[in-house]
């Protein structure tokens, strides 16, 4: 009985001391896996053959530290940009220096009358676009002979000199000037009677104004004398009208001799040979009529050279 007891006694013993190793082990496997716990909760532990799983524990196996291998890098790839180049700023041009080649006047020469004017025009020629604007100047002269900004020449009325130098120099390059050569011419004398062409047409101009019931038109050296010098002027110049070609008017050669009048008027032709076929020109034509029948107008001066015609009428005051 004794031997009944005591082998039961140890038969507990043996089957405590099994039980408690059991435990022991259970509680080293699950500190093993992380899964170890102290509280009450219900814990899941995978099974062992988890494909998933096995690929998380692998993650945590590879972040312990005491792992050698280097660490999988689980960051996006970084895209890189191209690089830029930014060019230099441009480099503008060096301004390219004006120069002026030449300076050429015109006319080239020219004759002008004492006491009138003549235009003369520069043209300057180079490269980069130099300035057109020149400095005139007139050489050879005396008091009274000048050249404006703009190169409009007088002549003074006192001139003695034969020939005069008109001057244009370029402002932008002073080694570069253009010249024109001018003949100062004098105006023919003033004569107290006129001569065999001019006294024809007076003749003939005042039977016109007699067949009109109007009174003679009395001649005048000093209106013969500018009509004269226009004439002349024509003829030189080569031109024909009123208005000369250095801007000087009918107006401005009564006013310029002096002469005070009320009333003015003025008829030019060109290319008659007589005095008959002049007078007939003018009385065909309305305008150049009614100045040789004006009957406000009481004096006349005839001027003929070459060809060239011209009447002066004038009211003195």
């Amino acid at each position: 009985m004794r031997t009944k007891k005591r082998a039961l006694i140890v038969g507990i013993f043996v089957f405590g001391l099994l039980f408690s190793i059991a435990c022991t082990e259970q509680s080293e496997y699950n500190s093993n896996t992380s899964s170890y716990t102290t509280s009450n909760e219900k814990q899941d532990v995978p099974p062992a053959n988890d494909e998933s799983d096995n690929e998380g524990n692998k993650s945590l196996l590879n972040s312990r530290p005491d792992d050698t291998s280097p660490p999988t890098n689980t960051s996006p790839p970084v895209s890189t940009l191209p690089s830029v180049t930014t060019p230099p700023p441009a480099t503008a041009p060096a301004p390219q220096t004006p120069t002026v080649t030449s300076v050429t006047v015109a006319p080239g020469t020219a004759s002008v009358q004492r006491g009138n004017t003549r235009q003369f025009t520069a043209t300057v020629v180079g490269t980069n676009n130099p300035a057109t604007t020149v400095t005139w100047t007139v050489s050879g002269g005396g008091s009274g002979t000048s050249i404006s900004a703009n190169g409009l020449l007088t002549i003074g009325v006192n001139e003695t000199a034969t020939t005069l130098t008109v001057r244009a120099t370029s402002t932008v390059n002073s080694a570069r000037s253009g010249t024109a050569t001018v003949t100062v011419t004098v105006p023919p004398p003033v004569q107290t009677q006129p001569n065999a062409m001019e006294a024809e047409v007076l003749r003939l101009v005042n039977i016109e104004r007699e067949n009109e019931g109007l009174a003679p038109l009395q001649w005048n050296a000093q209106l013969g004398g500018l009509a004269r010098a226009h004439s002349m002027d024509m003829y030189t110049r080569n031109f024909m009208a009123h208005t000369c070609p250095s801007g000087i008017t009918m107006r401005d050669r009564f006013n310029n001799a002096g002469i005070r009048w009320s009333r003015i008027a003025e008829n030019v032709a060109g290319g008659h040979t007589s005095a008959q076929q002049v007078v007939t020109a003018w009385m065909n034509s309305p305008e150049h009529r009614a100045n040789i029948l004006n009957p406000y107008l009481t004096y006349i001066g005839v001027g003929f050279y070459n060809n060239r015609w011209t009447q002066k009428f004038v009211t003195l005051m």
